[in-house]
């Protein structure tokens, strides 16, 4: 998940959570501290929905897809002048989303 968040917001992150509350303290990061907080917040509810709604894990395509949605729901947060730059980067993660998953060893 994080190799894709990553590949989105074209910034190494989700290595530790030092990687990510680092880009936190600047203004400079804005779009790609929502794309960050989205997907803690989707490993937040994934984890609840383990732990205490008997929820299954399904894969990381859809994982991913519940963080765009979230993504898209907060583009009201986002500020103008760095609307553009959310916008690419959110299609840069549909398109993302709809790629076919990689096979692994």
């Amino acid at each position: 998940m994080w190799l894709a968040i990553s590949e989105v917001i074209e910034i190494d992150c989700g290595r530790n959570f030092e990687s990510i509350g680092n880009m936190w303290l600047s203004k400079r990061f804005i779009v790609d501290n929502m794309f960050t907080s989205a997907a803690l917040w989707g490993l937040w509810k994934l984890r609840n929905s383990l732990c205490f709604q008997n929820g299954r894990w399904k894969d990381v395509p859809n994982m991913l897809q519940r963080i765009l949605s979230t993504i898209l729901q907060w583009k009201l947060l986002c500020p103008e002048a760095k609307r553009q730059e959310f916008e690419q980067k959110a299609d840069k993660m549909r398109s993302l989303v709809k790629r076919p998953g990689r096979l692994e060893n």
